[in-house]
């Protein structure tokens, strides 16, 4: 009897076991089947739906619903392009303010967003801004070449600026334009590519997205890199030209025609989003864009774009609340949605979720101490924990040999006093970090800490302050890189008050370092939104600084940095080749430095009247028509022609004054002879200045 009970006892547990242990096969199984439900055609029909029937809800109802209004906060995020595609997918999935259901529904509907290749909406975001003659010029010019991507179109809009056919802030609005016009097709790509594949391998679309996010293989979330095929469209003589004409008459004139852009969320759900955006961390990128925009005077009141909201959602939930985008608000979208690229790759990570540690950070990393100020909610500091981590280890990928033994990381709760985006204090060695505006600041505050650590290996316990500040005067290997890039020493109260914030050696180093960290990282496929703001030649985030390509500018940047750190020899020898080969440096950099480069106009006056010598110099000066010095020596010339007969009165203007505006009945051919000669004067100059030029 006692055996058979044993034995009713042994089966009796074993079936309980196998019943267990299906029953967690079905738990599991569940939701694979689930996604392979959703993904089935009429279940990519229904999440095709689920915005418009949650934005229908939405605005009908009366008292908001969170998870709905987080859903619909998403949705408008991907429409007004404050935030890829991609990402917000892949965050969407692991938001545990949404159920289960909901959130695989939700991604698997903004990547439907994203083929429909509404994501971002840019034709909806400039006809509330009234640009729609910019975007119009701006997508016939990309699709006329689109291998070559935004680039020509970009050059054009500055070339167009600089000969004063395309008004500034035209062509200013033009380069976000063309930047958000790139993302949406390459968002487009990205999710046909995604459900291509995933209906070829019958695997789940959303799985594939997070392991191509991984594995950083997303078109759509690839740093800037611009090469010489980039400008293709704009190496033949004539086509620069051609593109800033068409580029001119598509905006000149043109009436702005507005139609506001109305967001789906309700004024219920609005206010729930608000209350739980508030929650959640602050972005700098938001709050730097607001703050710039209030310095600037571009917004009768900042409050009627974004009531000063701290993150991407805040700003989504006031807009709601205000009904819809009017031009001021699509025109800050525009540029707040720039803004936000480089947290393309940001791994799938919330507040709230498991991160580092303290004690893991110190021991990985040799650090001091990782410190919160006590007002920081407990639930974001692991968040800001894994983006310190990830920071330092992509600064370690351009920096192998950095050290950062002894340095203490504070993250603040308010702003520093003298109104930075952070700090490095060279008396305690410690990283101060306001959370609100740190992110994209950390790779400059890094550069200074590595001045600091040469400064005590050279001078040990003598040391004060920064290398780079005594370097100039004191000599040695940065002091001749400092000094060749006509960086003056930083005055001491002994000598005089104390020199602007950018004007010092270690603020000069430390901008152009957080350019070059930007620039190695992107050509490795990688941006870190946290470490850098840097997009490219004319997107510099908070704290970057492109480097002049007159008189070296590049590999003197490169010397300086390698004096503070030894970069890695292949990257110092990519970036002096670069620096050295006029045709492999960015375009984009070489456009933009010929185009701000200061130019004495007596030094060009003297060479336009002197053709003697401006002949034979002339034939060595000349190169290729299509090259940026060329392009800019043109549009410059143009500019100056155009600024000069417009100030001079109808009467007294000359023949070429008349064929420059278009005054009839005056001929445009004495005005093409006087610019093809003030064009060829200026190349010269700029070659000259350079050291390129060899008479």
């Amino acid at each position: 009897m006692r055996a058979f009970r044993a034995h009713v006892i042994r089966w009796f547990a074993g079936a309980t076991a196998i019943a267990g242990v299906a029953l967690g096969a079905r738990s599991f199984v569940a939701p694979a089947a689930h996604r392979r439900a959703a993904s089935s055609p009429r279940g990519a029909q229904a999440n095709g739906r689920l915005i418009d029937s949650l934005a229908f809800r939405s605005r009908q109802a009366v008292i908001g619903d969170p998870e709905r209004a987080v859903a619909l906060a998403y949705a408008e995020r991907a429409r007004l392009g404050l935030g890829n595609a991609t990402r917000l997918a892949d965050l969407a999935t692991r938001d545990q303010r949404m159920g289960w259901t909901l959130r695989m529904r939700l991604a698997d509907a903004l990547l439907l967003q994203a083929e429909a290749g509404r994501s971002p909406d840019v034709a909806s975001l400039v006809a509330a801004s009234g640009d729609q003659a910019t975007l119009e010029a701006v997508t016939r010019a990309m699709q006329r070449d689109p291998r070559a991507g935004t680039t020509p179109v970009r050059a054009a809009l500055l070339l167009g600026a600089s000969a004063r056919a395309i008004p500034r802030d035209v062509a200013r609005m033009g380069i976000f334009i063309s930047s958000l016009e790139g993302d949406r097709v390459a968002s487009r790509a990205d999710a046909l590519a995604l459900r291509e594949d995933a209906g070829r391998s019958h695997s789940d679309p959303l799985a594939l997205l997070a392991a191509r996010r991984l594995a950083g293989t997303l078109a759509s979330e690839q740093p800037a890199v611009e090469g010489r095929a980039s400008m293709a469209s704009l190496a033949s003589p004539g086509s620069a030209a051609a593109l800033v004409d068409s580029l001119a008459v598509a905006v000149e004139g043109a009436a702005p025609r507005r139609a506001p852009l109305a967001l789906r969320l309700g004024e219920a759900d609005a206010a729930v989003l608000l209350e739980s955006a508030l929650r959640l961390p602050p972005q700098a990128a938001v709050v730097i864009t607001q703050r710039t925009w209030e310095m600037a005077g571009r917004a009768r009141s900042i409050d009627e774009i974004a009531a000063r909201a701290p993150n991407e959602e805040a700003v989504i939930a006031r807009w709601a609340l205000h009904g819809s985008l009017d031009a001021q608000a699509a025109q800050f979208s525009v540029e707040l949605a720039s803004a936000l690229r480089p947290w393309a790759q940001e791994p799938a990570m919330l507040p709230g979720q498991v991160g580092p540690t303290a004690d893991s950070l110190r021991v990985a990393w040799g650090l001091a101490s990782v410190r919160f100020d006590a007002s920081i909610p407990e639930r974001w500091r692991p968040w800001y924990r894994a983006q310190l981590d990830r920071a330092l280890r992509d600064f370690a990928r351009v920096f192998p040999d950095a050290r950062f033994a002894g340095l203490n990381v504070n993250f603040r709760a308010h702003a520093i006093s003298d109104s930075a985006l952070a700090l490095h204090d060279p008396r305690t060695r410690t990283l101060e970090l306001p959370i609100a505006t740190a992110s994209g600041a950390l790779a400059h505050e890094l550069m200074h800490d590595l001045d600091w650590q040469l400064a005590r290996r050279r001078d040990g316990a003598l040391a004060s302050g920064y290398a780079s500040d005594a370097g100039v005067a004191l000599g040695g290997r940065l002091s001749a890189a400092l000094r060749a890039a006509g960086v003056e020493p930083a005055p001491t109260p002994a000598t005089g008050a104390a020199a602007p914030r950018r004007a010092r050696p270690a603020e000069a180093l430390a901008r152009g370092g957080d350019w070059l960290v930007s620039s190695v990282l992107a050509r490795s496929g990688v941006s870190d939104a946290m470490l850098s703001g840097v997009q490219d030649a004319l997107v510099l985030g908070h704290a970057g600084a492109v480097p002049g390509l007159g008189r070296g500018g590049t590999s003197l940047l490169v010397e300086s940095v390698d004096a503070l750190a030894h970069l890695p020899r292949l990257t110092r020898e990519v970036m002096l080749r670069e620096a050295s080969d006029r045709g492999a440096a960015s375009p984009m950099l070489a456009l933009r430095s010929a185009l701000q480069r200061p130019i004495d106009r007596r030094a060009v006056n003297r060479i336009l009247g002197d053709s003697v010598l401006l002949a034979p110099l002339l034939r060595n000066a000349r190169g290729d028509a299509g090259s940026p010095l060329a392009l800019a020596a043109g549009a410059r010339a143009e500019g100056w022609m155009r600024a000069q007969a417009a100030s001079t009165a109808w009467s007294s203007r000359g023949a070429w004054a008349h064929g420059v505006l278009g005054d009839a009945p005056w001929s445009a051919a004495l005005a093409g002879q006087r610019r093809a000669m003030l064009s060829s004067s200026l190349e010269l100059a700029m070659r000259w200045q350079e050291g390129s030029l060899v008479p």
